[in-house]
């Protein structure tokens, strides 16, 4: 990987991070119906933040895809509660959007 390459990554993973945490905290301030908007993009920024510390130790975003999928095995909507539901779907997104940036 070039390092140009790798920067304009961590570029974009650092701008989708900055958009859920804007997201997240007005949702939080929001409050009520606004909470599971918030459990959504507040479980996005660990997601973003491992992404983009991951970017250094490993160039190949198949591990993205892999992670990916073992989330959304997860997924049982029988099972999972709202808040459970939007923190999967807020993973899965971060990830998703990340790889298929760099794929």
């Amino acid at each position: 990987m070039k390092f140009e390459d790798f920067i304009k990554k961590k570029e974009f993973t650092q701008q989708r991070y900055e958009a859920a945490k804007k997201n997240a905290n007005q949702a939080k301030q929001k409050g009520g119906a606004s909470e599971l908007s918030y459990q959504h993009f507040n479980a996005k920024l660990p997601e973003y933040r491992r992404i983009a510390a991951e970017f250094g130790r490993n160039k190949d975003p198949k591990w993205l895809k892999s992670e990916f999928n073992r989330i959304k095995t997860k997924l049982n909507i029988d099972k999972l509660s709202q808040k459970e539901f939007q923190k999967l779907t807020g993973e899965l997104e971060a990830i998703g959007e990340i790889y298929i940036k760099i794929r």
